[in-house]
Order: C-alpha cells, then sequence, then structure tokens
C-alpha cells in the first residue's frame, strides 16, 4: 500500500477554517456593537445567536472527523489482524509442506 493511498482529503480541513474564520467575523461583529454602544439585548441576542450556530455547525464538522478518524483507526487494526493472520497460515502451511520459496527473503 502506497503512502499516497492515504492522504487526507482537504474538504473537512477547508470547512472548518471557513466557519473558525466565520465565527471569528461574527464575534468582531458583536465587539463592534458593543464598542459603538449598540449592544442593546436584540442586538446582542441576534449576535450570539448567529455565533452559536456557526460553533455548532464546527462541532458537527469535527464530531463527523473524529468518528470517521475512529472508524478507520478500527479498519486499519482489523486489516492488521488480517494479515498478520495470514502471514502465520502462510508460516505454518511452509513448515508442514517445507516450500520454503514462498518465504520473504
Amino acid at each position: 500500500m502506497s503512502s499516497k493511498t492515504l492522504t487526507l482529503q482537504p474538504e473537512p480541513l477547508i470547512e472548518i477554517n471557513t466557519v473558525l474564520e466565520q465565527v471569528r467575523a461574527a464575534l468582531e461583529e458583536a465587539l463592534g456593537y458593543i464598542e459603538r454602544q449598540e449592544d442593546g439585548p436584540l442586538t446582542m441576542q441576534l449576535a450570539l445567536k448567529a455565533i452559536r450556530q456557526q460553533v455548532d455547525a464546527l462541532e458537527d464538522e469535527v464530531y463527523g472527523l473524529h468518528y470517521t478518524a475512529a472508524s478507520l483507526n478500527r479498519i486499519a487494526i482489523r486489516l492488521r489482524e488480517q494479515r498478520d493472520e495470514a502471514l502465520r497460515q502462510r508460516d505454518l502451511l511452509v513448515a508442514v509442506t517445507g516450500l520454503t520459496e514462498y518465504l520473504d527473503t
């Protein structure tokens, strides 16, 4: 298996960075309301609600990546176990039959 087959896809990372930029911009906007003394309850409620929605979207993306990574880890462990079992069976067959030409050198 070549290292080229295990490359990380950039789309989720781009999405995370985009949402982070949006959250930072929304925070700056909310701070601007305070600095300009436009920080009435309704204005701040709307600003904070927008920030919460963006953080929720980011959380969903991060959890999705986490579960994908965990799933890939379980798959990798299973593949390694199957490879090890195949090698054990090959070695057993070689030991029983004496066909040493099939062993890795």
